[in-house]
């Protein structure tokens, strides 16, 4: 039976919109018909391709990495500790000295207790560090009693990134190191 409203063939864009909806969404295949083009439904269809814009338009690795170099704290039972991110994707993780809280120090002041490096792997902020540089400080005051090397890699997922924070899925905030003169 011929429809009474023929087949309306779209422009360029809203061709291609409609394939790489179907194609962000092979799920909902099944649904689709042939009328020159593919044409998905979009009710069934909306959320693969929310989930397929946000992954388009999820963080920029570079813009992002940027975002991520510098001094960060975060807090923990007995103070703030310190991470700092360079450029050449270097960790270096520290804890206060024993009679400080982390507060108001510069990173200088810190024990650097492990190193590493850091990536970024599609929005997960990827660190492997280990506790060599602790090892080291060790070997100078108790070379008797030093500990096993031990190696960590910890995975984040950002929520959220700004000049003043990194917000993780888990809860886990960095906050970016100001020292005030």
């Amino acid at each position: 039976m011929a429809s009474k409203h023929p087949a309306k063939i779209p422009d360029y864009e809203t061709t291609l919109g409609l394939l790489m909806i179907s194609w962000a969404c092979s799920s909902c295949r099944q649904e689709s018909r042939m009328i020159g083009f593919i044409r998905v439904e979009a009710k069934r269809c909306f959320f693969c391709f929310c989930v397929f814009l946000l992954t388009a338009c999820g963080l920029r690795s570079g813009d992002a990495e940027q975002q991520i170099v510098g001094e960060w704290s975060w807090t923990y039972i007995e103070g703030v500790g310190r991470l700092t991110f360079t450029a050449d994707h270097k960790v270096t993780e520290g804890f206060p000295p024993d009679d400080k809280d982390g507060t108001n120090l510069s990173g200088e002041e810190f024990q650097i207790l492990r190193s590493g490096t850091w990536r970024l792997e599609r929005g997960v902020l990827v660190t492997e560090v280990d506790n060599r540089p602790l090892i080291t400080i060790l070997k100078g005051l108790t070379p008797w009693d030093l500990p096993p090397f031990q190696k960590w890699v910890d995975r984040r997922r950002i929520v959220r990134i700004d000049e003043q924070r990194v917000v993780f899925d888990d809860g886990h905030v960095f906050t970016r190191v100001h020292l005030s003169k």
